[in-house]
């Protein structure tokens, strides 16, 4: 999996990486768990949460104190899960004698390797864009590693049931975005809000993005609720507490 130098110069480089979901490529694991060392840059969606908690019988809190680390993202500005890496190979912490314990719910980006996707929105309405502007695309990583079974994009993508317009992967790639628009916008703001404001609107995005689950449930309905009281919850602190005192008319 490409490190986040890789990640950048792919995204320099994007159109001579894109591959089409009925294109072809050649890849087959050999279940070395070499690409499962010196992993520090595996981040968890709330969904790669939830799957990994539900294949080891534990809540996601558990998960997260064994496993991972949080911290807002340099960049996103948002709350980040981590695998914390371990030892001094920084093996994945799911990594046990060359085997991944979670293999069948591992990490999408974990599953989807040696693809990658992103999401490309409309250039025309990407300041207000509707699910029509956006679209999940698709990228081959160089890989030096595994056989060269020949695969179908989206062969591959049903073999991890990995949808080619995974819902659930926009509706996170959008409420990461607004919610890092958010944050970053009031952070440039002329007069600074006080860091007990930053921290309540992450510590309400943490829990309510990532922790709030019943692994005896099914992830979607939760994750749509929890994002629609998660925005209910700032939208209604932006109104009252926020703006007010940016604006220098709080009491």
């Amino acid at each position: 999996m490409p490190n986040q130098e890789q990640l950048q110069a792919m995204m320099d480089n994007i159109e001579a990486l894109e591959i089409g979901l009925n294109d072809g490529f050649r890849f087959s694991c050999r279940g070395c768990g070499q690409c499962c060392k010196h992993r520090e840059d595996i981040l968890l969606t709330p969904r790669d949460l939830f799957k990994i908690a539900r294949h080891l019988e534990k809540r996601v809190i558990e998960i997260v104190e064994t496993y991972c680390e949080v911290y807002v993202g340099g960049s996103s500005r948002i709350p980040i899960v981590r695998l914390m890496p371990k030892g001094k190979d920084k093996d994945c912490p799911l990594l046990q004698n060359n085997r991944c314990i979670v293999h069948a719910s591992k990490p999408a980006v974990c599953a989807l390797f040696p693809l990658g996707r992103f999401m490309q929105i409309n250039a025309e309405n990407a300041d207000n864009p509707s699910d029509d502007d956006l679209q999940i695309r698709f990228l081959i990583n160089e890989n030096h590693c595994g056989g060269r079974q020949y695969n179908k994009v989206r062969r591959w993508l049903e073999s991890f049931g990995i949808e080619p317009n995974d819902q659930v992967y926009l509706l996170w790639a959008k409420t990461a975005t607004r919610l890092g628009d958010f944050i970053k916008n009031l952070e440039n703001s002329e007069k600074r809000m006080p860091e007990a404001g930053f921290d309540a609107i992450w510590a309400i995005a943490y829990e309510l993005l990532y922790m709030r689950y019943e692994t005896d449930q099914e992830f979607q309905p939760q994750f749509e609720a929890n994002i629609a009281e998660m925005w209910r919850i700032i939208d209604e602190m932006d109104a009252r507490v926020i703006q007010p005192y940016l604006k220098g008319e709080a009491q």
